[in-house]
């Protein structure tokens, strides 16, 4: 199992799902169910237009199910779902695809918070981020 984003099923997720009606609902859905959430979990930058500048991030696909006429459901639960800004998801992405010892861990939700905190640490030295 691999937690990078190789292969075909990864890319019909990508390249359908995101972009699913039935995917805008259930992220839609999260934003209005989840107003205390509004900030990334990255950057802890808080953002008024949440829907709008965050992206969600899935720490486990099991609520994601393609059908057998190629639709989708999304039963995402919300706490599967992490918001993030779009810098902040491309480089929990890329250090997941790139470090091999979180590539191949076997929790993708271990890997992801892995991944936040050295993100997190990064900016921090950089940027002096909070």
């Amino acid at each position: 199992m691999s937690n990078g984003r190789a292969g075909i099923a990864s890319r019909a997720y990508r390249l359908q799902y995101l972009k699913s009606k039935q995917w805008h609902a259930r992220r839609a859905r999260w934003f209005d169910q989840n107003p205390d959430q509004h900030r990334c979990c990255v950057c802890k930058r808080e953002e008024s237009q949440a829907k709008r500048r965050l992206e969600l991030h899935h720490i486990d696909y099991r609520g994601v199910t393609q059908l057998l006429n190629g639709g989708w459901m999304a039963n995402e639960r919300d706490e599967d779902l992490l918001p993030m800004h779009p810098l902040c998801h491309r480089l929990v992405h890329e250090l997941m695809d790139n470090d091999g010892a979180l590539r191949y861990m076997r929790s993708r939700k271990g890997a992801t918070l892995q991944a936040i905190a050295k993100v997190r640490a990064r900016l921090r030295s950089l940027i002096g981020a909070r």
